[in-house]
């Protein structure tokens, strides 16, 4: 086994990206491995009786690539959001949040982009106020949205009929 020093090159950081509601991982590095962990945003230990316990679908993947000859990638980030939700009221009318239905957001610079949608699906963002801050058309599975969010801020992203929460 070949161990990587500093001085080699890194592997390819790694794209996380879904479809058909699986996660895949790829690195253009030629017999990579990866290194992935999935945080559940609502991971909570409680004490409760007969009650249901309330999620929000709101996954932390981290990954980073090996391989033999190589350092190790730059790590890659992105929110997995699988929720199902009350519909919500906003001043713009209700958005319906019951889905089954899985998106990958990533933050890239000052854009956010949102794999799992389908060539022609209306896309919105809203912040939590119901304030319309981006509208457009996806061109195949993944959109870009030209929009800076502000870290720890609570956005909707609203894809045809489906409508998630996503905390920046």
């Amino acid at each position: 086994i070949v161990k990587a020093t500093s001085q080699a090159e890194k592997c390819s950081t790694p794209v996380i990206s879904i479809k058909d509601n699986q996660l895949f991982v790829h690195s253009d590095t030629e017999g990579a491995s990866y290194h992935t962990s999935i945080v559940a945003n609502d991971h909570k230990n409680v004490v409760h009786g007969e009650e249901p316990i309330e999620l929000d679908g709101q996954y932390l993947i981290t990954t980073y690539a090996t391989a033999d000859g190589y350092s190790d990638s730059d790590p890659a980030t992105a929110t997995l959001v699988w929720n199902k939700k009350d519909d919500i009221c906003t001043e713009l009318g209700e958005i319906k949040m019951g889905t089954d239905r899985m998106l990958l957001l990533q933050s890239v610079g000052d854009n956010i982009v949102v794999s799992g949608t389908t060539e022609g699906e209306s896309i919105y963002l809203y912040d939590i106020s119901g304030n319309l801050l981006y509208q457009g058309k996806a061109t195949n599975a993944s959109i870009t949205i030209p929009y800076s969010c502000i870290e720890g801020q609570i956005y909707m992203v609203k894809v045809g009929a489906s409508a998630f929460k996503y905390l920046f």
